[in-house]
């Protein structure tokens, strides 16, 4: 009964102005459905200006998906209900005085049966004496299909350490954050990012010592070419960083907050012609074979698989394909790989022989 009463003030709140103290912007701008193995994926962010004197707190979000004959086919919703509240899966939820807010979109998935042309979200949020203003947004969707015939870019047993699922650091850049303000990040270009590290059978990425980053078995491996293109950025004089016995990552190479490209250790960019660049970072120092202007065909190996830039404790190779060369001012692309002539997708704790 409490749920129907709630679902029908919801329904209604559509039909209320949108609040004044608190404006939405979507980032990006045109969100765009990524397809997986099950269904759908839509990886975007709510970005809120407080435009008042006033403090407020988010209480619940719902989500209505409506499908190409205009019918709504699903309701999401988190609220502040129960002893663990849903809506506490959402980490940021104050919006202070003259300030910004980020929240990352909590109902992401998407099922192939719900096809999803059109997304109304409703936002609760309460001041201090209780009063409730109600933000509203409206998403259409983009299917993404990718252009590139993008085959993977390592060979052995991949893992994809960490991907691009709603967990995923890759997808969990708040442009909020202190950090993310000095770096001057306004797009994330690693929204559909790939971490590839290789596997035992066991699932194992090292022999024996994890600290020791040539025990690893993605160190030193071939980077092959995912696609062809041309080179139009190479950086190849980062040194390995390295893992002390306490398995602190000490840093080869300095990272600046006034480089943002720092981050990558040693890396490339391939234009692949078409509105799509693909970013191959964290390469060996002094392997990258290829230089700026230079054509390079699918397979070709480009470097070696080093432990250079913003790596973690993870020996691996970050791959992202995006919509623009700038080395980190970008947004990020929905990419599947051809394998054996079928379409992969793959995200973060796949295993796939290559």
């Amino acid at each position: 009964m409490k749920l129907s009463l709630y679902i029908s003030i919801a329904f209604l709140s559509l039909h209320l102005v949108q609040a004044q103290d608190i404006q939405v912007t979507l980032q990006p701008k045109t969100p765009l459905l990524a397809q997986q193995i099950n269904g759908f994926s839509l990886h975007c962010d709510f970005l809120f200006e407080n435009v008042s004197d006033k403090s407020f707190n988010l209480l619940a979000i719902w989500a209505w998906l409506y499908g190409p004959d205009n019918q709504c086919h699903a309701i999401k919703h988190l609220d502040a209900s129960a002893l663990a509240p849903s809506i506490a899966t959402s980490p940021q939820r104050r919006a202070s005085p003259r300030s910004t807010l980020l929240v990352f979109n909590p109902f992401y998935a998407l099922t192939k049966d719900k096809q999803a042309t059109r997304l109304v979200y409703e936002f609760s949020f309460a001041d201090s004496t209780g009063h409730i203003e109600l933000v509203r947004c409206e998403i259409r969707p983009k299917l993404y299909e990718t252009k590139t015939h993008l085959q993977l870019p390592l060979s052995g047993r991949l893992l994809v350490y960490d991907g691009h699922d709603f967990y995923s650091h890759h997808r969990r850049i708040d442009f909020t954050h202190p950090v993310a303000k000095r770096l001057g990040l306004t797009q994330n270009a690693s929204r559909y990012a790939y971490d590839f590290t290789l596997v035992d059978q066991q699932g194992k990425p090292y022999a024996s010592n994890r600290n020791n980053i040539k025990e690893w078995y993605a160190y030193g491996k071939p980077v092959k070419a995912p696609a062809s293109g041309w080179v139009i950025a190479v950086v190849d004089s980062v040194a390995d960083n390295y893992i002390d016995k306490k398995g602190n990552v000490i840093q080869g190479g300095q990272l600046s907050l006034e480089n943002p490209a720092s981050f990558n250790g040693n890396y490339l960019i391939i234009d692949h012609q078409n509105g799509e660049y693909s970013l191959l970072a964290h390469l060996a120092k002094g392997t990258i074979s290829v230089k700026p202007g230079q054509l390079v065909k699918t397979g070709q190996i480009l470097g070696q698989v080093g432990f250079s830039g913003s790596t973690g404790n993870a020996v691996h190779l970050h791959f992202e394909l995006r919509n623009t060369s700038h080395a980190w001012q970008a947004e990020g692309l929905p990419s599947s790989f051809i394998l054996q002539r079928r379409k992969l997708f793959m995200d973060t704790g796949d295993i796939q022989s290559n």
